[in-house]
């Protein structure tokens, strides 16, 4: 941990900085503790904790420049190391449990294997589009694009699971 004098010195010194600043921290953990140096209220720093790009982005450019901020959010997304070693969305097309997901009602309420294979791509797709809801980790719009394609992909396997 800084020393308060040093965190108060960098916090000065910090408005220097340009919007690529945000581009520097790749990994959370490293985007949490630039997080401190960036935001004195907890509440501020618990927000950048969570959604990093759009809270560091907001802090590097104007307010009235919404194209340099999206941007700088789109820029910031792309270079996040930690989605992309983190792909826990793949379970939506590849549960652990079969017997225990979502996919078990689709064989409980559809008669035919078609129909099943349809609510089971269904209920793939949703868990794609609710995935950032229900796991709280930030999905970006190209890995949300992939998550939908692994599950049109996973076609074959979801039509056969039990």
């Amino acid at each position: 941990m800084l020393s308060p004098k040093i965190m108060s010195s960098l916090r000065k010194n910090i408005k220097k900085f340009t919007w690529s600043t945000c581009m520097e921290y790749r990994v959370k953990s490293n985007r949490d503790k630039y997080c401190n140096l960036l935001f004195t209220s907890e509440l501020d720093i618990k927000s950048c904790q969570y959604q990093f790009c759009p809270k560091c982005c907001s802090h590097f450019t104007d307010i009235t420049n919404k194209v340099m901020r999206n941007l700088c959010e789109q820029t910031c997304s792309i270079v996040d190391d930690e989605e992309t070693t983190n792909k826990s969305w793949y379970k939506c097309a590849t549960p652990t449990f079969p017997t225990k997901s979502i996919y078990q009602y689709c064989d409980n309420i559809n008669s035919d294997d078609y129909s099943q294979g349809l609510c089971k791509i269904d209920m793939c797709n949703l868990c794609c589009a609710k995935y950032e809801f229900n796991s709280k980790v930030k999905i970006s719009r190209a890995n949300l694009d992939l998550c939908y394609s692994i599950c049109e992909r996973s076609r074959h396997n979801l039509f056969n699971l039990y």
